[in-house]
């Protein structure tokens, strides 16, 4: 086995062990909100659905501007996120830290 090899199956045992905590976060955090209607995800890749009825997941009037408020708020808590457009113009949210202790 390389050094490579190794090295990389450290990383894998790392995302696979913080992304198991982020996700046990998130859903303890997160899905009981109204506005997520599905959260997903796989390692340390993890999104949120963002809708502004969760029962019919209706999107947010984007006048309202909600991702952006969200967006903002992440930036301040050291997350970052991309959003994907969903195939009804709902939102998934993917987070992504932007520092190491997070």
């Amino acid at each position: 086995m390389s050094q490579h090899e190794g090295t990389s199956g450290v990383v894998v045992e790392n995302v696979a062990r913080v992304g198991k905590y982020a996700w046990e976060h998130l859903n303890a955090e997160f899905t009981s909100l109204p506005c997520v209607a599905e959260a997903s995800g796989l390692g340390l890749m993890i999104g949120i659905e963002i809708v502004a009825d969760k029962v019919t997941k209706k999107p947010f009037d984007s006048t309202v501007n909600v991702m952006s408020r969200i967006h903002d708020e992440a930036l301040k808590r050291g997350f970052m996120f991309v959003r994907f457009p969903s195939q009804l113009d709902r939102a998934i949210v993917v987070f992504l830290s932007t520092t190491s202790n997070h």
